[in-house]
Formats: structure tokens, sequence, C-alpha cells
């Protein structure tokens, strides 16, 4: 009996570990809005514009979007020494709609802008919005506020940008199944952190109750205490069996499961154009060529 009962607990032991790590999902918040913009702004092909992440609160959703460029406004004349009361709003390319999805509906705004701070000497920003993202919480005093993140490429000071592509996705490639070596380590980047933690905690729970089960084995066999020898050694079997299966599903779930959203930047490749002369069996010509 006291087998069985060993054997019956290490599996619902085991069952547990898998069914924590399994329905637990990624946060929502980009990861620019939680990690910062700074490993992006590495990722571009030129300095002719930057990413710059802005964010806002209030109880009125449609004031927040109204007033949406506030935030960056506020940005760009505290970094420039400028005056917000002096700037000015022009939409650029105004058929060009970006559409903000979010928890409390999908609203299209224009996606690019030329801010001016008119002064002695004119400062003008060009801003494209990437990507944005928009909660409602709730607080323990039962008042809610709505908070607005943003992503915007903003360009150098009186400089016309040279945008590279922005691509938004929730999915991540290799780097998160090889971070995933360690258990855990993949989630967490991907900004699973619950899961990322649980994974970490069941495999060091297991791992754990396989060393103690392995030590409890040894004391029965030296005790010649064949029986009880072998129920502990299933038991440790059985631990780690299942610290395996966690481990495998930890490199599966890093390599395939969606992380917080987040944006890759796509470098712009140059594109020359070159003329040669040419001449063959039908005449002389010029001849081009186009790499890209």
């Amino acid at each position: 009996m006291d087998l069985n009962f060993r054997n019956v607990t290490s599996w619902l032991i085991l069952l547990a570990c898998l069914f924590l790590v399994q329905p637990i999902q990624a946060q929502t918040k980009p990861r620019w809005a939680t990690k910062g913009v700074s490993s992006m702004n590495k990722d571009r092909s030129n300095d002719s514009y930057e990413f710059v992440n802005v964010e806002s609160f209030g109880a009125d959703i449609n004031v927040l979007r109204k007033e949406r460029l506030t935030p960056i406004i506020e940005k760009l004349a505290e970094q420039y020494q400028l005056s917000v009361s002096s700037a000015k709003i022009d939409t650029v390319l105004s058929e060009e709609m970006f559409v903000s999805k979010s928890k409390v509906g999908d609203v299209s705004v224009p996606s690019d802008y030329r801010i001016t701070f008119t002064g002695a000497d004119n400062s003008v920003f060009y801003l494209k919005l990437v990507d944005d993202y928009t909660i409602l919480e709730d607080y323990a005093d039962e008042t809610y506020y709505y908070e607005l993140y943003q992503l915007y490429a903003v360009s150098k000071v009186n400089t016309m940008p040279e945008y590279d592509e922005f691509k938004i996705s929730n999915k991540y490639k290799a780097g998160a199944m090889a971070m995933s070596i360690v258990p855990g380590v993949g989630q967490i980047y991907k900004g699973q952190n619950v899961k990322g933690y649980a994974i970490i905690g069941s495999e060091a729970f297991l791992l754990g109750s396989a060393i103690i089960f392995e030590l409890k084995r040894d004391h029965c066999a030296d005790n010649n205490w064949k029986s009880k020898a072998r129920g502990w050694r299933q038991f440790r079997d059985i631990a780690l069996v299942g610290a395996g299966l966690v481990y495998v599903y930890n490199l599966i779930d890093a390599a395939v499961s969606d992380g917080s959203r987040h944006v890759t930047v796509k470098k712009k490749k140059d594109v020359n154009l070159t003329f040669a002369p040419m001449v063959s069996t039908e005449g002389s010509g010029l001849s081009f060529v186009l790499n890209f």
C-alpha cells in the first residue's frame, strides 16, 4: 500500500506540474513598452531617425486618443529645450492610416506627422506611428484609468528620415528556443514571465525531489530494506521523467508559442544602378545593372 500511495502521489505531482505550465499565456503589453527601445535603435540602418516610446493615462479613452501626440511633443520639447506651446502639428500622407488594435476597440488614425516648433529658428521633426497599445486598468479603490502606450519612429531635428521597414509580430524565432536551454528563460525573454517562472519552479521541484528520493533509496539500500528501496527508486525515476517532460515542453513551447507583441526592424538594402557599354553581334549600346 505504501508503494502504491507513492506511485499515485508521484504521478499526481507530475501531472500538476504539466498542467501548471500549459495554460499560462504571454502578457499582452508589447515588448517595447516593457523592455524599452534601446535594442530596436541598434537595429536601424541609419541615424536619420530613432525609436521613441511614450505613455499617457486618463479616465477618458477618447481624450487620450485625441491628445495622443501630446506626450511625444512634450518629450521632444524637453530633449531639445523647446516650447511645447509653439508646436504645430501637420498630418503627412493622410491617406495612409494606422489601425490601432487594443482591448478597448480598434480605431484608425493618421500614421505620419510633421511637428514644427516655431521660433527664431524652426525645429522640424517627422514622426511615424509604428505601434500602440491601450488597456483599461482597474484599481482597488474602484477607480479605473486607460493607459495608452505608443511607439514612434522620430526623425532627428530638421532631417528628412529614411525609415526602415517595421514588422509587428507575436512570433519569435530560434533565439527564444536557444535561450530556453536554461528552462524558462526563453519564455521570460518572450514576455511570458509567469509561464517562465512556473517552468523554472517545476524543474527545480522535480529535480530536487529526485535527489531527495535517491538519498532515501540509498539509505534504504544500505540498511537492506529492499522493498522500500525499490519504492524510492520508482519515485525518483518518475520525478526524473517529469523533469524531462517539462524540459521538452519548455523547448517546444519556446519555439512555437506566441510571445508579447514586438517590432522587428528590417534594414533597407542599398540600391545601386550602374551603367556600362555593351557590344554584341547585334550592335552596340548601353547596359545597366541594378544591385539591391
